[in-house]
Parts: structure tokens; sequence; C-alpha cells
């Protein structure tokens, strides 16, 4: 399973959203530029891809998106494990 990846870093005039050699924006507001790359990371994963995103803000963040279970055609990397925790 290949892995989409979004960083969302300083830029001039705000904060921008880059995937791949791609910038998808620049922000003012670091949560909209974060807000943007979830956004993005979500449709992958409803697309059946890994997505994960990293944000330079402070705090810092990462999040990860994985495809529902069953939808993935291939199990994760060996480096991620998911971790769900049931009420």
């Amino acid at each position: 399973m290949s892995a989409q990846t979004y960083r969302v870093q300083r830029a001039p005039g705000g904060w921008s959203v880059d995937r791949a050699d791609a910038c998808l924006g620049v922000f003012a507001d670091p949560a909209e530029a974060v807000a943007l790359a979830c956004r993005s990371a979500r449709d992958d994963a409803a697309h059946d891809h890994l997505a994960i995103v990293t944000a330079q803000t402070t705090p810092q963040e990462f999040h990860c998106f994985v495809p529902a279970h069953g939808g993935a055609t291939s199990p994760l990397p060996s480096y991620l494990r998911l971790l769900v925790h049931n009420d």
C-alpha cells in the first residue's frame, strides 16, 4: 500500500499545504491549512489509500487516515500499527 503525504508548513504569506511536488494552497490561518490537508487525506482514505498529514504548527500535528477495514487491497505497512479503542 502506498501512502499519500501532506505537509503543512510556513511559507511566504502564511501556511502552505503541499502534496508530493504540488502546493495545494497557502492560508493565513494554520488551522485552515491543516483542515484542507485533513479533508484531502480523508478523501484519499475513502478511495482506499493510506494518507498522512504532518503539520509544522505549534503544537506540531500528525494525522493518519486509513481506508475502512475490508476496503484496503493490501495490509498496512509494517511500520504502521492501527490501534482501535472500542468503548
